[in-house]
């Protein structure tokens, strides 16, 4: 059998919304040369639909568009994507009308339709498929990839959010489901599209942990940088969350380790807030800066001393962060974790760890067992000492040479910014500063007060290690400094000052034996 028209659209696709009227247009074209089509459309669920206008006139070889319109809906369609719903194009010649339409009657005849009349001519058939944003949401929430697919099939709406910005993309990054992510990524969704929470797909999948979408998403080219309102890039979420397999590939991805958020705080620090050691070993593997001051001067090392984590102390001690940074307000890692009580963490950081007692005790033995137990040979208490500079303090000659086997750094300051070569003249051990200038120790090294070397000889009024300090080139020029310096051995508590006036005296009697 023959048509008399051809329907364009192969089936009613509805765009379909929540509480919205819904419409779609259908486009006609008669087939007759000769005379006007008369068409009526019918629908299996008058209830649910309009029609705008159910019936009407073609000329020959015309074109017509009528509308379905799916009146507003409260809940969701029975079926979807594909529906039970179907709409019939009953299609008619208009007898005994001129070619040119002038006879036709203002409306259509429904006995032209008539069921008892010999069917010669085939009717139009279009079945309801419903799409649109909405529903790909819905279904992709649901995990339902073969009506998503469905949809996008006909209609790419895969970038269409919802009232909070979120995108089909986020709702399958979120949940974790990977065939999802990979249909809508290969459907064109855009992986950087960010909702009105700050989320991108990324870093939706970040916070849920979810590893294999997030390479997806990277594979796509989703930036690592992306940040959320607190100012925290993927690399954040994932020190935060404990993501440590995430974290990983980020690193290998180029995620940049000093993104800081809006409080200055770089992935490390959030690592460490939360105790999480195997995150911290792998920032701090990948170069991650262990003294890094967040806006409030907090370290990783503060922080993890603040919340009581006594592995991740030691870890970061390990590492050679300084524990004498201080905050904004002036505490050190060890001010925060004696006001909180972290008894632990005290032990770490408090003066009397093994290895320092060890070398300041003189006691070689013992200073080789824990060097070779793995203890951290640059380690200090929280007033920055080493062990080097207990044993220069002491005069323990073989144990400085031992230290410095192990690696022991030479230049290394505490607090005040003595270098061990200060404490050795501090000590008045003249051997040792004979050992330690032999090593290369700065001569002329400045304490943070201006203090050298010599300086501090004649202020303590040591004329033989001045004397060999003038001998190997110490500078005379320090000798003028005029405030006054605390000398402190910071193991007996004992602080000491000395005038200007006194070390000008010293400087001269010095210099005339010297002379001499």
């Amino acid at each position: 059998m023959d048509k008399l028209v051809e329907v364009h659209e192969n089936e009613v696709r509805i765009d379909f919304e929540i509480g919205c009227k819904c419409r779609t247009t259908i486009h006609l074209k008669s087939l007759m040369h000769t005379m006007p089509v008369a068409f009526k459309v019918q629908t299996s669920s008058p209830d649910k639909f309009l029609v705008k206008p159910p019936n009407g006139f073609i000329p020959p070889q015309g074109d017509f568009s009528f509308e379905i319109i799916l009146k507003p809906r409260n809940d969701l369609p029975e079926e979807y994507p594909r529906s039970k719903d179907r709409f019939l194009v009953k299609t008619a010649l208009a007898p005994d009308c001129r070619k040119d339409g002038n006879s036709l009657p203002d409306k259509v005849p429904n006995d032209w339709f008539a069921s008892r009349k010999k069917q010669v001519f085939v009717d139009g058939k279009l079945k309801v498929v419903y799409i649109g944003g909405h529903l790909l949401r819905h279904l992709v929430a649901k995990g339902d990839t073969d009506s998503v697919k469905q949809i996008l099939k006909r209609q790419n709406c895969c970038n269409e959010a919802d009232e909070w910005g979120k995108t089909a993309l986020q709702i399958a990054s979120a949940s974790g489901n990977v065939e999802m992510s990979k249909i809508l990524l290969d459907a064109g969704a855009r992986v950087d599209l960010v909702n009105k929470t700050g989320q991108t797909p990324l870093l939706e999948a970040v916070y849920m942990g979810h590893v294999e979408i997030a390479k997806e998403l990277l594979d796509k080219g989703a930036d690592t940088e992306a940040r959320n309102p607190r100012g925290w890039t993927a690399i954040h979420l994932a020190a935060s969350w404990n993501r440590r397999e995430i974290l990983s590939l980020l690193i290998e991805r180029g995620a940049n380790l000093k993104a800081k958020d809006k409080e200055g705080r770089i992935a490390l620090h959030c690592a460490a807030t939360k105790g999480y050691v195997d995150c911290v070993k792998l920032l701090l593997e990948a170069g991650a800066e262990k003294d890094a001051t967040s806006n409030d001067g907090r370290t990783a090392l503060f922080r993890a001393a603040a919340n009581g984590y006594p592995e991740l102390v030691e870890l970061l001690l390990d590492a050679g962060a300084d524990n004498r940074i201080r905050a904004v307000n002036g505490e050190t890692p060890y001010d925060a974790a004696l006001q909180k009580g972290h008894t632990s963490v005290l032990k770490i950081l408090e003066v009397g760890d093994e290895l320092l007692t060890a070398a300041r005790r003189g006691n070689l033995e013992a200073v080789i067992a824990c060097l070779k137990k793995g203890a951290p040979v640059n380690r200090s208490d929280q007033y920055g000492w080493t062990a080097l500079h207990c044993a220069a303090l002491k005069g323990h000659v073989d144990v400085l040479a031992k230290l410095i086997e192990f690696g022991a750094d030479i230049r290394v300051e505490d607090a005040e910014g003595h270098t061990a070569l200060h404490c050795a003249v501090e000590g008045g051990r003249k051997e040792a500063v004979q050992f330690l200038l032999g090593k290369g120790a700065e001569i002329n090294a400045k304490s943070s007060r201006g203090a050298t070397s010599l300086y501090m000889s004649a202020a303590m009024g040591y004329p033989g290690i001045s004397r060999f300090l003038l001998n190997q080139g110490a500078d005379t020029a320090s000798l003028h400094h005029k405030p006054t310096i605390p000398t402190f051995d910071t193991h007996n508590s004992k602080q000491k000052k000395v005038s200007f006036e006194e070390i000008q005296s010293v400087h001269t009697d010095i210099v005339q034996g010297i002379s001499v």
